[in-house]
């Protein structure tokens, strides 16, 4: 929010901003930037626009494209192009993709604009999201807090068992 008149003057003043401009290295801090600007869809898509001439022009990134494309569409609520916008498994932690248009040829799509197959993508995904968020290779820390849980809820019920059971045996 803090760049958002810097990177919305860049985009009235040149258009989307390619690699003739900013370098590949920019270019991409630039979309970066973008891509993380969920707070204004519009702008994001006006971006978007742009972006298309330059990506047509080999002055920008197709990846970054799709994965551009990809945040539009799911900031309106429309399905995906790419598959790049993910879900995760609560428990699991697996990567799942978020509704597509055309699930049969996103794998073409995607090779078309230069993306990995979406296997490929949601398996690397999944390891990267469960090296950042599990405490044991493989269950996430919201199924650990389950299973803690699920153990405290166990472990009160015993107590009450074994004090009831001695009030009962005070009794007779």
């Amino acid at each position: 929010r803090a760049h958002q008149s810097i990177l919305e003057k860049v985009l009235d003043d040149h258009g989307y901003p390619g690699y003739d401009l900013l370098g590949k290295r920019g270019s991409k801090l630039y979309w970066a930037m973008v891509q993380h600007s969920d707070f204004d869809p519009s702008f994001q898509k006006r971006v978007l626009d742009s972006m298309y001439v330059e990506v047509q022009n080999n002055n920008a990134d197709p990846r970054n494209y799709a994965y551009l494309t990809d945040r539009v569409n799911m900031n309106f609520n429309k399905d995906l192009v790419y598959g790049t916008q993910l879900t995760y498994n609560l428990i699991t932690g697996q990567a799942h993709y978020k509704t597509t248009i055309d699930p049969e040829n996103l794998n073409k799509r995607r090779a078309e604009i230069g993306l990995e197959p979406i296997e490929d993508y949601l398996e690397q995904m999944t390891k990267d999201h469960l090296q950042n968020n599990s405490i044991i290779d493989g269950i996430t820390n919201v199924a650990l807090l389950l299973l803690l849980v699920v153990a405290i809820l166990i472990g009160g019920f015993i107590f009450f068992l074994v004090r009831r059971k001695k009030a009962i045996d005070k009794t007779k």
